[in-house]
């Protein structure tokens, strides 16, 4: 009986790449070269971005999303007799973030070369107070949205890629110290080709728990119990394990095709489910890996790496369980 670990060497390898940060539409999209082994040379922040405020117009009068962090806006990038559709993020002055500090992590942003990162194209200035990011336009929207448009088209294989997708973008923003923070269905992005990548990351600092209900469903416990409504909340700082609870909260959605908790409509009845150590549920081989992502202490949950890999065995489970001579029950020694 050929065992596992022979398909997985056969069928599965990691998927790295760079993605440019240029604004030309072909270098806009998601590169495959060999990721650079010196992340210092990748990380060191670039000194100039591009300004593209000339070359850009609005698609509506009105932005696509608007909520407390921001807003988010379709437009079209015009340059050298061409133009193609980008959006706009515009974060909003309360956020918490000056734009001195806003402007350097911007520019670190931009070194971010991955294939399952969403490229910065470049700035604008005409969005606001704070300069506005430039990303790319993706197709098929946000995983959230894909998952309730295509959601029924796709296959399990499909699914594990895109679940990979995620484990690999996060993978790489934890080899570079990068906390992401804010991992949901809503900020992660699938382009054309069926491509995720992680956006919705950058801004560094402290979250205040108030500030939590539109991404409570895939945020860590620890970062809003207790809430305390007779006092002040306290800030909370995002780590690589709170980053890892929410991958398992993906890869729940990518696997159900519905939100976490999605037979809970109002905030104060997702806050009561987590006090009660309440967790969604579904009956699928993937369960105890995710059991094992919403561990209640941070330190005993796995790394992005471990995800990653064990996504990766999924895929290759995948393929094995179409071969006639396939066993996948354990193997008596």
């Amino acid at each position: 009986m050929l065992g596992l670990s022979f398909f997985f060497k056969l069928f599965c390898w990691p998927r790295c790449g760079f993605s440019t940060t240029t604004v030309s539409e072909e270098e806009a999209k998601p590169a495959k070269d060999e990721e650079d082994d010196n992340p210092e040379e990748q990380s060191h922040p670039s000194a100039v971005l591009m300004d593209m405020t000339s070359g850009l117009s609005k698609q509506n009068d009105l932005p696509m999303v608007y909520g407390k962090r921001g807003a988010i806006w379709k437009c079209t990038f015009g340059q050298y007799l061409r133009s193609y559709e980008v959006i706009v993020e515009s974060p909003q002055p309360q956020y918490n973030i000056a734009e001195e500090q806003l402007c350097l992590e911007l520019k670190a942003r931009a070194q971010l070369k991955h294939e399952n990162i969403l490229p910065l194209l470049g700035v604008a200035t005409d969005f606001g107070p704070l300069t506005a990011a430039v990303y790319p336009w993706m197709e098929n929207g946000t995983l959230t949205s894909y998952l309730q448009c295509d959601g029924g088209q796709l296959s399990l294989h499909d699914r594990l890629e895109l679940l990979k997708d995620v484990a690999a973008g996060l993978c790489y923003l934890h080899s570079r110290s990068i906390v992401h923070g804010e991992l949901t269905g809503h900020d992660i992005f699938v382009s054309a080709s069926g491509t995720a990548q992680l956006s919705g990351f950058g801004f560094s600092g402290e979250c205040i728990p108030e500030e939590l209900p539109c991404r409570l469903r895939w945020a860590a416990p620890e970062s809003f119990i207790p809430i305390r409504y007779d006092s002040k909340p306290s800030p909370w700082a995002p780590t690589e394990q709170s980053d890892v609870y929410s991958l398992g909260s993906v890869m729940l959605q990518v696997c159900s095709g519905e939100v976490p908790y999605v037979e809970l409509k109002y905030t104060i009845d997702i806050v009561i489910a987590y006090q009660n150590g309440r967790t969604p549920w579904m009956n699928d081989r993937m369960w105890d890996f995710i059991q094992w992502c919403w561990s209640t202490e941070g330190a005993k949950r796995p790394s992005a790496k471990e995800a990653l890999n064990f996504i990766q065995e999924e895929i290759v489970l995948s393929y094995l369980r179409l071969l006639p001579f396939f066993d996948e029950s354990p193997t008596l020694t």
